[in-house]
């Protein structure tokens, strides 16, 4: 689709395009606002300074991915309002394209986040936090009986308010016990890699690979492709490489259950939450949440 036409046609639906932001494996990603939006200035430069800004994913419908293209809107749609789940605004289809608009996250994705730290650190508090709504926003998705099967930190956003946001549901599955081979190479459990059955642990599995990558800016097991055999084994059969000793011993313990290579050992999503460190996180998340709620009532 050139980009007039993609303009015309979320013109129509009642979107403005803003910018093309990127392509990627036949999807475009297009920042939007709605066009009815009332803007505080008269002035074209300031048009959408009051907009809520709005994220499009226009994916092409072919007759081989066209079931699991429409089925993540679905399930999108069948898991609600979340706080740490990315906000569904619409979809529809135009031609051969399904276009899924989202509320904005204008902080980009975990991944983009740690390549521009620039090998700095992350604080321990700023860690927990972001584990902590990670494992939030996984309890509502095993809560509705659905696997993820592609936690990773380009799958999970951050907002303006500091608030996490899991996406890209494209994969995700109800949680009967399942064999099929997907998601990220580097982030999917010994358990699906074996080609063994696999339940809800196997997102614990990958969100403890996130959770390392935050502490030590590096993944676990490698990322290349060129390397996909030997990533295999070392997920499979090797001891995970030490964290830094920089950080407190409850959040590296932490992370070292989330990645026991038995998925029967690993703890489950409830277990983690009622983590000490988890605890003491979650009280201050609810408290913001809350307060969150109150500034929107009050305004």
């Amino acid at each position: 689709m050139n980009c007039d036409s993609v303009e015309q046609f979320f013109y129509l639906k009642g979107y403005t395009v803003l910018e093309f932001v990127s392509s990627s494996k036949g999807a475009e990603y297009y920042l939007l606002v709605k066009s009815d939006d009332n803007p505080t200035s008269e002035s074209e430069g300031d048009k959408t300074t009051n907009s809520m800004k709005l994220f499009a994913k226009s994916v092409i419908i072919k007759k081989n991915n066209a079931k699991r293209k429409l089925g993540e809107v679905a399930t999108i749609v069948s898991l609600g309002y979340h706080p740490n789940l990315v906000e569904y605004v619409d979809s529809f289809i135009n031609y051969d394209r399904l276009n899924i608009i989202f509320k904005y996250c204008d902080k980009g994705s975990l991944e983009s986040i740690i390549k521009n730290r620039k090998k700095r650190h992350f604080s321990e508090k700023t860690i927990v936090n972001w584990i902590t709504q990670i494992l939030c926003g996984i309890k509502k998705i095993h809560d509705a009986g659905l696997i993820h099967r592609d936690i990773k930190a380009d799958n999970v956003l951050l907002d303006s308010e500091g608030l996490i946001k899991i996406c890209d549901f494209g994969i995700a599955k109800k949680s009967d016990l399942l064999n099929t081979f997907c998601g990220t190479m580097s982030y999917i459990s010994p358990e699906i890699h074996q080609n063994d059955v696999y339940g809800p642990k196997t997102d614990i599995w990958s969100a403890g690979v996130l959770l390392y990558y935050l502490i030590k800016l590096k993944l676990p097991f490698g990322y290349r492709k060129s390397e996909y055999q030997n990533i295999i084994r070392l997920i499979c059969t090797q001891q995970l490489p030490p964290l830094p000793k920089g950080y407190s011993i409850e959040l590296r313990q932490l992370c070292y259950k989330m990645l026991t290579k038995q998925h029967e050992l690993r703890p489950d999503v409830y277990e983690l939450l009622r983590e000490d460190i988890i605890q003491e996180e979650l009280k201050r998340h609810i408290k913001q949440l809350k307060a969150g709620e109150n500034n929107i009532k009050n305004n």
